[in-house]
């Protein structure tokens, strides 16, 4: 076999990206066959024991079908060239997964990007019958763990060529898939599928066909299946949230029997299924408007409940029901407002008698409203709440007196200190009367409440409040306030110095921030976009610190990424195991710091060159100013050699003789010379023994010197021994001398 010319294969992802407006007719004729060419070749060289080019090949004609979708983009030649193609493209959805992907990108381009031609929309549309039934067969199907995508694919294939399918085949797919919903052999995965094509297609179909959908859907809310449960609601989610005129008729006309079968399947409600049902009831609360004020009261704690699930999306739907259902019920105008503002907050604290989860979720509840309506609460309200949240203070359950601290955060952001301050005293004496393992579990978030009142209503007023006991916590407080105001200061003044010293952009920057966080603020404090950025900011912000926008940009800075090149023509390289070692989160200094010269002495010394000198010039004064020192001389007295040849180095030597350890060595044995350091031979006494003092010189000093072979572990007994014998000898040293000395005393008083 020849070997295969890849060298321009590098131009395959080029044209992918690029190709578009043109002819669909040249991708048929001459990238088609070389594709087919490529996996035929693939074959073979499999066949043949030659894997590596094997895969090359398939890889190729793979590439080469990926360049389709962007043919498909705009052609000038769509009408005469689509029939070409149609059937392959048919034969790869069936017969092909591995080009499954583009194939359907290349039908999403047909339909996108053909809208506006009349000509090339009506011939494309005339395949839909073809590609319609395989691709829902594709997502039908329960497929591996690789083929999640084409699944995914094929259904958004389908929701875009719908755009454009005539109605008889719309009707034809919708019985079908009506037909399997309703059928007992269809497996439970085949049912699911079956609901979100169905949720597809819905808005497609004519009205009279609903019914035998939406009665599976009342099936489905039911069902112990939690999946099912969630597919069920999200196709009668599809009905409710059409913006077509007939679909939002035929609902208006049947609302009152799906709010009753609506409220009927809340006991059967699975969690994973409670952000799909949130959002029908969405739906049908803003439909049902000040019409069904019942409706509202009934559904209304099931609402609350879902404000503590586990589920973010349900979290959230939950909290923007909330807000709906104030909304609603304050643009009464047949009302005084403050009756309006009554009957909303009534429906919350009716939950307040429930179970403990029910008490928690509506005081959570609770916050959020306080958070979105402050505006329209009177003092007559807000002394209620106040007096239900002290009450509630002393209970034994945690998730309780969790929500009621939150609620505390929420409201003392938003209130003015007028309309708190009586409130104070009693708030105080409920928090440091809790019980003590309740203070305990709770001592960071009473901590936040007594910081936030300190700021609101200042430290000589809470500090008179709380008992002795609780003194020592406010001090803490107080001073940890003042110590971040002074930080803060600093670094602004740091700031201003530095813009004073770059120019005048930096004045007109800060200028600029105190306007816009003067124009967003309320009462003094940076106003939050959430509630959740509120109990945030209140528990790690001080009445000076920044903005939630500005925390935010700091988090992004944070996130900085930079590459250390240790020379700049040199790049990294990736593939390199060690390259991520050239990874830093900092930026990299570009200065290149001074290299020191480190050495180690004969003797253990470390020598460090600054740089500026000449080393052996160093190496040679050291040498010449350590010679001829030793501390292997522990002769004392007369027996210490004398500095006999005048030299003010102070250098002496020992020369062998006699008996014993002072034998000469043997001749055949080299001599090796003395180690010569420094240790301070000027301040040896010549006529006694010890150390002297010298006049404008430091005091002497036995020194040790340093050995890599100290940092060994397994040394450490035989160092430790060795200094140990030091300190022997130097204590033994010291007696002696001691003993001289009063014995010279006594003889001279004799």
């Amino acid at each position: 076999m020849t070997p295969m010319d890849l060298s321009r294969s590098w131009m395959i992802p080029l044209l992918r990206d690029y190709v578009q407006d043109t002819e669909l007719g040249f991708f048929i004729s001459f990238f088609l066959p070389l594709a087919s060419q490529l996996r035929s070749k693939s074959a073979m060289l499999t066949a043949a024991g030659e894997p590596s080019e094997a895969k090359s090949c398939d890889i190729l004609q793979r590439q080469i079908w990926s360049i389709l979708p962007g043919f498909c983009t705009r052609p000038t030649d769509l009408v005469e060239s689509l029939r070409g193609i149609a059937k392959i493209l048919g034969q790869a959805l069936d017969e092909r997964p591995d080009l499954q992907l583009d194939v359907m990108a290349a039908l999403r381009a047909l339909v996108l990007k053909n809208m506006e031609n009349d000509v090339n929309r009506t011939e494309v549309a005339k395949y839909a019958k073809n590609y319609l039934p395989r691709l829902l067969q594709i997502y039908t199907t329960e497929a591996t763990s690789d083929g999640s995508n084409q699944r995914l694919a094929a259904l958004e294939t389908v929701k875009i060529y719908l755009k454009i399918t005539p109605q008889e085949t719309i009707d034809e797919l919708f019985e079908k898939v009506v037909e399997k919903l309703n059928g007992d052999e269809s497996s439970q995965f085949l049912l699911q599928a079956c609901v979100d094509v169905a949720a597809v297609l819905l808005p497609y179909v004519p009205i009279a066909k609903l019914d035998g959908v939406l009665a599976f859907c009342r099936t489905a809310w039911v069902s112990p299946d939690a999946t099912l449960q969630k597919k069920g609601y999200r196709c009668f989610g599809e009905l409710l949230l059409s913006d077509q005129e007939a679909l939002q008729a035929y609902a208006a006309g049947h609302m009152d029997t799906f709010k009753t079968d609506f409220t009927q399947a809340y006991s059967e409600t699975k969690p994973p299924a409670k952000a799909a049902r949130l959002r029908c009831l969405s739906a049908m609360v803003k439909r049902s408007g000040l019409t069904d004020k019942s409706f509202l009261k009934v559904v209304f704690p099931e609402i609350v409940m879902c404000t503590k699930e586990i589920s973010e999306n349900a979290r959230q739907s939950a909290f923007e029901l909330v807000k709906e259902v104030g909304n609603i019920l304050l643009s009464d105008s047949s009302r005084p407002e403050e009756e309006n503002v009554a009957e909303y907050f009534e429906l919350m604290l009716s939950g307040l008698a429930g179970t403990p989860d029910g008490v928690a979720a509506s005081i959570v509840a609770l916050s959020h409203a306080v958070y979105e309506f402050r505006d329209k609460l009177r003092k007559p309200m807000v002394d209620m709440l106040m007096d239900n949240m002290n009450v509630l203070l002393a209970s034994n359950t945690r998730d309780i007196v969790t929500a009621i601290f939150g609620f505390f955060k929420v409201i003392f952001s938003r209130m003015a200190d007028f309309e708190l301050g009586p409130h104070v005293a009693r708030l105080v004496k409920s928090v440091s009367g809790m019980e003590e393992n309740f203070r305990r579990h709770f001592r960071v978030k009473i901590r936040d409440l007594f910081t936030v009142l300190i700021r609101k209503f200042g430290y000589t007023m809470i500090v008179e409040l709380v008992p002795e006991s609780d003194h020592k916590l406010i001090n803490n407080i107080r001073k940890t306030q003042e110590r971040e105001k002074r930080q803060k200061k600093e670094k602004r003044n740091d700031k201003k110095s530095i813009a004073g010293d770059g120019g005048g952009d930096g004045g007109e920057e800060d200028v600029d921030r105190k306007s816009r966080a003067g124009a967003a603020s309320i009462g003094g404090r940076s106003r939050a976009e959430t509630i959740n950025d509120i109990l945030d900011e209140l528990a790690s912000s001080d009445e000076d610190g920044g903005t939630v926008d500005d925390k935010r940009r700091e988090k992004k800075k944070k996130g900085n990424v930079y590459i250390t090149e240790e020379d700049d023509e040199e790049i990294v390289d990736f593939t390199d195991p060690k390259a991520s070692q050239k990874i830093s989160s900092t930026m990299p200094s570009k200065s290149k710091r001074k290299q020191l010269d480190v050495r180690v002495a004969p003797d253990g010394r470390i020598i460090i060159d600054a740089g500026g000198h000449d080393r052996d010039d160093d190496a040679a004064s050291l040498s010449s100013r350590m010679s001829g020192v030793s501390l292997n001389d522990k002769k004392k007295g007369k027996n210490r050699s004398e500095d006999t040849d005048g030299d003010d180095d102070g250098s002496f030597g020992y020369q062998a003789g006699g008996s014993g350890i002072h034998r000469p060595l043997k001749s055949s044995r080299k001599e090796k010379p003395a180690k010569k350091v420094a240790t301070g031979a000027e301040y040896r006494a010549k006529k006694a023994g010890g150390d002297v003092k010298l006049k404008g010189r430091p005091d002497p000093y036995a020194y040790i010197p340093l050995d890599l072979k100290s940092s060994n572990k397994r040394k450490k007994a035989k160092l430790v021994g060795q200094f140990k014998g030091f300190v022997k000898g130097a204590k033994k040293g010291a007696m002696k001398g001691s003993k001289d000395s009063k014995s010279r005393k006594r003889n001279f008083q004799t």
